[in-house]
């Protein structure tokens, strides 16, 4: 299903045009995100750009959630996934607005676990560090020595390479099956140490 999640009434049509096609809901994931492939000191930050990555980033999630809830609570619980970052836990100079993004919707996650929790929702997010993606390398194409900066990045990796899609995926898989659910309200590091550099 396709749309603007950034738009309540296009978010409203994903979430209710999902439930029909597949005659419920019980697992709901969060992976809309944007950046915006540009540098700049907090002072320096385009308003139009921080609104933009705020709109999908964090706007987005919460819309999907809050029209996604009510399905599961009528399934009687389910899974709420939110693909997060590294960056919401650590600084990138330069890209403050996707940083600031992540971190709200940590929080967005840990809501959700706490408010629904007893009604049988469990709600986690995944922080990915740096994954080979069309996101990852937009951003690289986008800076003036994008590629130098990609070898400082795998340097602070202690594990020695990035991340791949797979290993985001085998782990979203496992927070979404529903076999450990006292496992909520977890914002989970998958970044190869990174973080901890």
């Amino acid at each position: 299903m396709l749309g603007d999640v950034a738009k309540a009434d296009e978010a409203e049509s994903v979430v209710a045009r999902t439930v029909e096609a597949l005659g419920g809901l019980d697992i709901v994931v969060n992976n809309a995100g944007i950046d915006a492939n540009e540098w700049h000191d907090v002072a320096d930050w385009p308003i139009e750009k921080f609104d933009e990555i705020m709109a999908v980033n964090t706007r987005g999630p919460f819309l999907v959630s809050k029209f996604a809830i009510p399905h599961l609570l009528a399934a009687g619980g389910g899974s709420m996934l939110h693909i997060s970052s590294v960056c919401a836990v650590t600084v990138w100079a330069g890209d403050c607005a996707y940083d600031i993004s992540k971190a709200a919707l940590n929080m967005l996650s840990d809501h959700i676990a706490v408010e629904y929790g007893s009604r049988g929702i469990i709600s986690n997010t995944l922080m990915p560090g740096v994954v080979r993606t069309a996101l990852h390398e937009n951003v690289m194409e986008g800076m003036n020595d994008g590629r130098a900066f990609e070898r400082v990045l795998l340097s602070r990796h202690p594990i020695g390479r990035f991340g791949t899609v797979e290993e985001i995926a085998e782990s979203a898989a496992f927070l979404c099956s529903g076999v450990a659910p006292f496992l909520t309200g977890s914002n989970i590091l998958i970044d190869g140490a990174y973080s901890r550099v």
